[in-house]
């Protein structure tokens, strides 16, 4: 498998990033879409994002992604994926563009 790239526009409620593959309801991660990947990077466009692992992520206790600044990297991971939908994002006026590496 290649790699996939997905942009997720945010606003100030938190959003899941398996809401880029553009299935099902918005904040529910669909098994049969969000694939393991061995890595993930993020980055933002537009103004700040904040990833965290859950939909409880704000701009105070995400893990900040700045524009302009290097990607954030998840992985690689040998074993044990990593997922969209294990991750959340806030940001408003924020967009995140992702490259994952399919398992």
């Amino acid at each position: 498998m290649g790699l996939r790239s997905y942009s997720v526009v945010l606003s100030g409620t938190p959003k899941r990033l398996s809401d880029a593959y553009g299935v099902g309801a918005a904040g529910v991660s669909d098994a049969a879409s969000d694939i393991p990947h061995r890595q993930i990077l993020l980055q933002a466009t537009g103004a700040g994002a904040f990833i965290g692992a859950t939909s409880g992520v704000t701009t105070a206790t995400g893990l900040p992604l700045i524009v302009g600044a290097e990607p954030t990297s998840f992985g690689p991971f040998g074993t044990g994926p990593v997922k969209l939908g294990d991750l959340w994002a806030v940001g408003a006026g924020a967009t995140v563009q992702v490259l994952g590496v399919p398992f």
